[in-house]
Formats: C-alpha cells, structure tokens, sequence
C-alpha cells in the first residue's frame, strides 16, 4: 500500500477485496491508471459507481506509447470516469 497520508485509516480494499463486494459504491476512488486501474474504473462505472482515478503520472499507460494513453483518457471520459 502507498504512503498516501490518511490512506491506511479510509480502509481501502484490494483489487481482489472489490470484487467480493456485495453492493456496488456509489463512488468508488480507484488509485493507479494501469491495466488492473482502468479494468476495474470500466467494469465499476458500467456497475452503475461513480468512478476517479488518481494516478501520479502525466497519463494513463505512461509505458505505452502517447497515442494510446491519449485514446483511453478520451474512453475514460466518454464513459464518465474522472481523472486525476
């Protein structure tokens, strides 16, 4: 877990924890645009959750090239995930 302050005391739940989950979230906060980030931002939000991902990098994919993280940041926004 990341030395987010204040993280640690919100209880955040694993990738794995989430899909044990028997409700959906209203909002869900998902930290990290990588690939389990923006499945798990897709799948939620097509659940029905509001759904932000935060992420420390410029851009989503930031290994890939930027023509693909420009793609999913419109994805993202086209089906109402916000970035951060």
């Amino acid at each position: 877990m990341p030395e987010i302050p204040g993280l640690k005391e919100s209880a955040p739940l694993p990738h794995v924890e989430l899909l044990e989950l028997d409700i959906v979230p209203k909002h869900l906060v998902i930290l990290g645009g990588g690939y389990v980030g923006l499945e798990f931002a897709q799948l939620m939000r097509r659940f029905g959750s509001e759904v932000t991902i935060v992420d420390r990098n410029l851009r989503l994919l930031p290994r890939k090239g930027e023509d693909v993280a420009e793609g999913l940041h419109l994805l993202c926004k086209d089906e109402g995930i916000g970035l951060v």
